[in-house]
């Protein structure tokens, strides 16, 4: 299944850079960690984590 996330809002783009950012930084001392190269690969790491926590909270 394919879904897209559009927009154009220059803030919400710079959150979501801003929260990649952090995230490969909080995780840069982690044995084998790969940094997220790009807002398209963070958005796509969020909503699997997002959809597994669901598939979890609703034991599908």
């Amino acid at each position: 299944m394919t879904f897209t996330f559009t927009t154009a809002d220059a803030h919400k783009l710079a959150g979501i850079t801003a929260a990649r950012n952090a995230y490969n930084v909080s995780n840069a001392d982690v044995q084998d960690f790969v940094p997220l190269p790009d807002d398209q690969s963070y958005v796509q790491f969020v909503m699997d984590n997002a959809a597994q926590s669901y598939a979890n909270q609703y034991k599908t």
